[in-house]
């Protein structure tokens, strides 16, 4: 079926130049110790934040706490000579929070973390308890008028807010001249405040990386 594509002069495998060497450090993306967590203790973990959450307050309604974990391998063979493997583990946990308002509104929050190891996830009572704050938080809550604001921005939001600018800046969207920033290479695009930088050799962090 490949004879039916259209033709892609920019499609080939990268230059074996470029292939990374073998890494001279640990990055700890992987918890060894991951299938020593067992079924009760994912459960306890859960329920222990469920109780934490709902004992802040008397106006909440629901609590609906989480928690989950991965366990992952890849392994990467191209044709010009390159074999390389990744491993590495994940655990999350949080919890959402609805609770009463005035005129029956029910206003929402939640909060939650994740970690390359199990043994430094936060404890669960501070998952519960802050996942309650940002719900009460709204209570009492109103709109305000339209116009133009300065907006303070909460760091757990500026995840969402990067992405906007890291999706159109991907190869893929720029082939297919599905970016915004198509043609401003080398052109200023944002605040001289601003600063991305792609490191991927950042200890326990969340990128991908083969090795």
């Amino acid at each position: 079926m490949t004879g039916y594509l259209a033709k892609d002069a920019y499609r080939s495998l990268p230059d074996p130049k470029y292939y990374p060497g073998k890494p001279r450090t640990d990055l700890k993306l992987c918890d060894e110790n991951y299938d020593r967590v067992s079924p009760s203790q994912r459960i306890r973990l859960t329920a222990e934040i469920e109780a934490a959450a709902k004992a802040q307050s008397d106006q909440i309604i629901s609590v609906s706490a989480r928690y989950s974990d991965a366990s992952s391998e890849s392994v990467r063979i191209h044709s010009n000579g390159i074999s390389v493997k990744t491993k590495g583990t994940v655990f999350s946990e949080g919890a959402g929070v609805t609770v009463r308002d005035k005129d029956d509104a029910r206003p929402e929050g939640g909060f939650g973390t994740s970690s390359r190891f199990h043994s430094e996830l936060t404890d669960p009572e501070s998952i519960g308890k802050k996942a309650s704050f940002y719900a009460l938080r709204k209570i009492g809550q109103k709109k305000i008028e339209s116009g133009t604001y300065d907006m303070i921005v909460e760091n757990r939001a500026a995840g969402r807010l990067v992405a906007r600018l890291r999706g159109p800046m991907s190869g893929g969207a720029l082939q297919h001249k599905n970016s915004f920033l198509e043609g401003m290479l080398g052109k200023k695009i944002a605040s001289e405040k601003l600063t991305m930088t792609d490191d991927p050799f950042i200890e326990k962090g969340f990128g991908s990386r083969f090795f």
